[in-house]
C-alpha cells in the first residue's frame, strides 16, 4: 500500500485541471464492508449506496472515484494484498448497478491498481503506481456496449523504481495526464 495522502479527485477540463475534495460520491463505512453514497444535484440527496461485488474489509473501496454522466468508476487499491481492482457502476433512471470489475492482467501484491481513476465518455484510465517496484503504470479501458476491454498500458519512458507513475491521473478526449510524484529527473523527489 502506498503511504501517501489520499488524492480525492482530479479532473481535466479543457485547459484547466481541477482538484476536488468532495463531490457526488461520499465514502463511508457500514459494518465491515465499505460503501459509497451517490447523490444528485441540485440538492445532493442520497440516490444510492454502492458496494462492490468483491469488496472486503480494508480494501479501500471508494478511495478514488470518477464520474462522467451515468457512469461511476470506483478504485479499490488495497484489495487482494494491495494488487487492487476497480469497479464500474452505471445508472439507469434512479438505479445504479455494477457493470464491470476490472483488474490488471498479471497483477501482484502492492501494485495498487485503482489508486487513481479517471473517465471520459467510454474511456477509463486506472493507475497502478506500485507496479514493478513502484515504477508504476496506467491502464486504458474502452467500453463497447456494456463490455470494458483493456486497450493500452501506459508507462513512463524514463521510469525508475519508486517513481509511482500513475499516482494521480486525468483524461479529457485524447489528452491523458499522469503524475509521477517521486520521479527524480530534476533532483530527489522532484516529481513529473
Amino acid at each position: 500500500r502506498l503511504e501517501r495522502p489520499i488524492h480525492m479527485g482530479m479532473r481535466l477540463d479543457a485547459r484547466t485541471i481541477h482538484a476536488a475534495s468532495s463531490g457526488a460520491l461520499q465514502r463511508q463505512s457500514e459494518g465491515e464492508h465499505p460503501t459509497l453514497q451517490a447523490a444528485v444535484a441540485p440538492s445532493y440527496t442520497q440516490q444510492a449506496q454502492l458496494q462492490g461485488s468483491h469488496s472486503q474489509p480494508d480494501d479501500a473501496f471508494g478511495e478514488t472515484v470518477a464520474v462522467d454522466g451515468d457512469t461511476a468508476v470506483v478504485g479499490s487499491p488495497t484489495i487482494d494484498g494491495s494488487a487492487g481492482a476497480t469497479y464500474v457502476f452505471v445508472r439507469s433512471a434512479m438505479t445504479w448497478s455494477e457493470q464491470a470489475y476490472l483488474k490488471a492482467p498479471g497483477s501482484q501484491a502492492n501494485d495498487a491498481f485503482g489508486q487513481a481513476v479517471a473517465i471520459d465518455g467510454n474511456t477509463i484510465v486506472v493507475s497502478a503506481p506500485g507496479q514493478n517496484n513502484g515504477v508504476g503504470a496506467a491502464y486504458v479501458f474502452v467500453r463497447n456496449g456494456s463490455t470494458w476491454t483493456q486497450e493500452a498500458v501506459v508507462t513512463a519512458t524514463d521510469g525508475a523504481t519508486g517513481d509511482e507513475f500513475g499516482f494521480s491521473i486525468a483524461i479529457s478526449g485524447n489528452v491523458l495526464v499522469i503524475e509521477a510524484p517521486l520521479h527524480k529527473n530534476a533532483g530527489v523527489r522532484s516529481g513529473a
